[in-house]
């Protein structure tokens, strides 16, 4: 085997690996945003009560009521919530949430 042969077969074998090991990198970066979101989702709600920096809304999907402490908030606004299913798609009571931002204010 001649020098430019080996040279052209190390290219092909450097090429070929990085190549595979792009692909992995994309497989598991997809399997990663893939888990986020399917235990990661948002909920829209209108604030029913406000008791010093305790919240009550009430979500427009499911009709559920959730707490949450907060400052600024106002009966009557409605918010975005960003929930956490806990990994547990059939139970919503143990959801968190981990953001909420005021979209509508009445005033």
């Amino acid at each position: 085997m001649t020098r430019a042969e080996r040279k052209k077969q190390l290219k092909n074998r450097v090429t070929t690996t990085l190549a595979f090991v792009g692909m992995l990198v994309v497989l598991f970066t997809s399997l990663i945003i893939c888990g986020y979101y399917e235990t990661h989702y948002t909920r829209k709600a209108d604030v029913i009560e406000v008791k010093g920096d305790t919240v009550v809304v009430v979500d427009w999907f499911s009709g559920n009521s959730w707490k949450f402490y907060g400052d600024n908030y106002k009966v009557g606004d409605k918010v975005k919530m960003k929930m956490f299913n806990n990994y547990t798609d059939d139970n919503a009571t143990d959801d968190e949430i981990l953001d909420v931002k005021i979209i509508d204010r009445l005033y």
